[in-house]
């Protein structure tokens, strides 16, 4: 009741009692709240009844519900997703098993998170010097969130750029720019694109990131009209 009041929501065995509410035909959120009130009658009127149930018979339920949640085909669906949603799913299962709920649960979400920073970081465009030594028109295509993570990936690909070439970097499927990478970009366009004679072409910036309001959704991050020739 107090975790309720101060807005938590309990963890333990919540997943089960909720699937079996499914499992047997429940279609409204009322349901959860009348199988609680059952177990507390339950719990107060025939507690003597209810410590007869055999361990063995729970852990029995138990093991057919968690086989239902984690059944193979789930496996399958997330092997196909890729290694960096497989893994985490893998280790959480596993870990919730040798561990404990909160626990595994923890275990899963560190190496999530790893995961995420990883794939964050190898999304960063980085192109040699030798990949664009033959290219006069190369396009960057932001993904949706660009983070100082990216930084050096783009800032080395940006100083790769051949002189007299033309770039455009499109933001339009971007929500999220991070104010160096942007700073990055404005510093790439009014000087050094301006020294080696580089097109630079913007597609998609907002004139703000921090705001979802913005009112002016096409508007470029300032650039010098001579730094692009």
């Amino acid at each position: 009741m107090i975790a309720g009041l101060l807005g938590g929501l309990p963890i333990t065995a919540v997943v089960v009692r909720s699937s079996v509410n499914a499992n047997a035909g429940a279609t409204h959120k009322t349901s959860a709240i009348i199988h609680g009130v059952l177990l507390f009658f339950c719990i107060l009127a025939i507690p003597a009844l209810l410590n007869k149930i055999p361990l063995a018979a729970l852990a029995a339920v138990l093991f057919v519900v968690g086989y239902k949640l984690a059944r193979p085909s789930l496996f399958m669906r997330y092997w196909k997703k890729g290694i960096y949603q497989f893994i985490p799913f893998l280790a959480t299962v596993i870990f919730v098993i040798i561990l404990d709920l909160l626990k595994g649960v923890a275990v899963g979400l560190v190496i999530s998170m790893f995961y995420i920073l990883k794939e964050h970081m190898r999304r960063a465009y980085y192109l040699s010097k030798e990949e664009l030594e033959k290219i006069n028109n190369i396009t960057l295509e932001f993904s949706e969130e660009v983070s100082f993570l990216n930084k050096a990936a783009i800032k080395k690909t940006l100083k790769n750029v051949r002189p007299d070439s033309t770039i455009l970097i499109n933001a339009e499927r971007t929500k999220f720019i991070a104010d160096d990478i942007l700073e990055l970009v404005e510093d790439f366009a009014n000087v050094y694109a301006k020294e080696n004679n580089i097109h630079v072409i913007l597609k998609g910036f907002k004139s703000d990131y921090d705001n979802e309001n913005v009112e002016n959704k096409n508007a470029f991050i300032h650039i010098e009209h001579d730094s692009a020739k």
